[in-house]
């Protein structure tokens, strides 16, 4: 078996689509001999940001000196991306050697029984962390919490970032009815640190932890400023978004402070070291330009971007490259973002699931007569178009972003791998 005979078989579970629920997992996972039970996890869900404290916990866990294990989703241009220890991705050809070893597993399941894209890649994912034995591994949850693959581990503590609308066909229509599924991943008396939530949705997460008797705390205002040190903190990741995403990693790391003993120095230093592409990432394209890259791709994080936009380039003029999903509130994100640009191009997305080009662009033109809207073809043409362009921001999907980084790397052929049929 080839790699690419590998990312095959792993896309061919695409078919089978999202299925919430952990019958499947379990099954596979005693099959492969539940390579959890050994491992020592934080488990990390919430609406947005969880990504971005996952990779603030792991440079901070790695700056003190321990081995980390993080698996987070989705990839942005290679699918070796999702599975990584000490922050260096898996190898090629060790994704092609779990493939071989896991695909007769999910066969013995039968045909009528075969698991999920994500199941499968998570079983992966346990099986390579129980081979190479971390010393700790950040988890982060794909969608939902309560009935998600990843909720199979029992972990050291449970963080929630936030809870937010986002995926509502799958999690509830409303914040409390997505904020239960979130607060499935709290384990009886496993500690549980949470995000600044809205006080209905505190209730929510709150009455779930007492009766699990998991003990809770918040991660608020009052306490991020009791920290002195933090406001002295040079973060990498821009935003006042990403000061809460850093103090609640702050927090999770002192609740487990007995387990994993971390000075104040490499606490700092570990902040400041974090990488997380696609998040407000500066690129530099050597000509002059900044070209700004971000996956908001829902409500809460639009919004989220446009204010730090606001923050960070105040009075300058932004030329927006917008690409959008159809499974997606694309409407009122399209305006939201719109409302910031002075020039907007919109593009495809390279996923079956885009918003067309030129749907998009004829849905925002009538709200923003005196801006130029225009539809162009490829991200390459896009930013050919926009290379005299002081400002440009890519945003919408990270689908989109992940093909913008694999072009800006001269990677074509990595496209192929961010056509997965899982949602974002």
């Amino acid at each position: 078996m080839t790699y690419a005979d590998a990312i095959a078989y792993l896309q061919s579970l695409g078919q089978f689509g999202m299925v919430l629920g952990l019958d499947r997992i379990k099954q596979l996972s005693e099959l492969a001999g539940n390579p959890h039970q050994d491992l020592r996890f934080v488990h990390v869900a919430g609406t947005n940001g969880k990504g971005s404290t996952c990779a603030f916990l792991e440079s901070i866990f790695r700056r003190a000196g321990y081995r980390t294990g993080l698996y987070t989703s989705p990839h942005l241009v290679s699918f070796t991306e999702r599975i990584q220890l000490n922050r260096q991705s898996i190898s090629e050809e060790q994704v092609v050697d779990l493939v071989i070893r896991l695909k007769p597993l999910a066969e013995n399941l039968g045909a009528t029984n075969q698991p999920t894209f994500f199941e499968f890649v998570t079983l992966m994912a346990l099986c390579h962390f129980s081979q190479e034995q971390p010393d700790i591994v950040i988890w982060e949850t794909g969608l939902g919490g309560r009935l998600d693959a990843t909720n199979i581990v029992t972990p050291l503590l449970s963080v929630i970032t936030n809870v937010q609308a986002d995926h509502e066909q799958w999690l509830g229509q409303t914040l409390p009815e997505i904020a239960r599924e979130k607060a499935g991943i709290i384990k009886p008396k496993v500690p549980v640190v949470i995000g600044t939530v809205p006080d209905d949705i505190h209730q929510v997460l709150k009455e779930v932890a007492e009766s699990n008797e998991a003990p809770f705390s918040i991660c608020n205002v009052d306490w991020v400023q009791s920290l002195g040190w933090f406001k002295d903190v040079h973060l990498p990741l821009k935003g006042s978004h990403q000061r809460f995403n850093a103090a609640l990693a702050v927090k999770a790391v002192l609740a487990l402070e007995q387990n994993f003993p971390i000075n104040s120095v490499d606490l700092q230093l570990g902040l400041e070291a974090t990488q997380w592409s696609g998040r407000f990432q500066m690129v530099s394209t050597g000509k002059g330009r900044q070209l700004l890259l971000d996956g908001a791709h829902n409500p809460a994080g639009v919004q989220a971007l446009c204010r730090t936009v606001g923050e960070e380039f105040v009075d300058q003029e932004i030329t927006l490259v917008m690409g959008m999903l159809q499974d997606k509130d694309w409407r009122p994100m399209a305006l939201e973002l719109a409302a910031i640009a002075h020039r907007i191009i919109t593009v495809d997305v390279p996923n079956p699931r885009t918003v067309p080009a030129f749907q998009l662009a004829e849905y925002l033109r009538p709200h923003f007569p005196d801006c130029s809207v225009e539809p162009m073809e490829s991200i390459d043409q896009v930013l050919a178009a926009t290379e005299k362009d002081p400002v440009t921001l890519v945003s919408g999907s990270l689908y989109l972003i992940g093909a913008t980084i694999a072009f800006l790397q001269q990677s074509p052929a990595h496209h192929e791998l961010n056509h997965w049929k899982v949602p974002i």
